[in-house]
């Protein structure tokens, strides 16, 4: 029984085409997740720079406290004046 309607042959791409064009999906997907990983760890080294430079800031305060301003070598440790200008 035909009710006059047409069915067409639904239309495939060839298989390795499909397959390339998956390879190529699963790379880009690859890239975003990296792309979103990277964007974790630097929101976690920006807070750790963040807890790092309060820290130092703190310990430079003591220093300060202790020695006044002055210029300390990281070499050694030794201590000069600040010159003013």
């Amino acid at each position: 029984m035909n009710l006059g309607i047409k069915i067409k042959k639904m239309k495939k791409i060839k298989k390795t085409e499909l397959e390339t064009l998956q390879e190529l999906q699963t790379k880009q997907n690859n890239i975003y997740a990296n792309i979103a990983n990277l964007e974790i760890l630097k929101t976690k080294l920006l807070k750790e720079n963040e807890t790092f430079t309060e820290e130092m800031q703190q310990f430079i305060s003591k220093l300060e406290e202790k020695y006044g301003k002055v210029n300390i070598s990281l070499k050694d440790g030794s201590i000069s004046e600040v010159e003013e200008e």
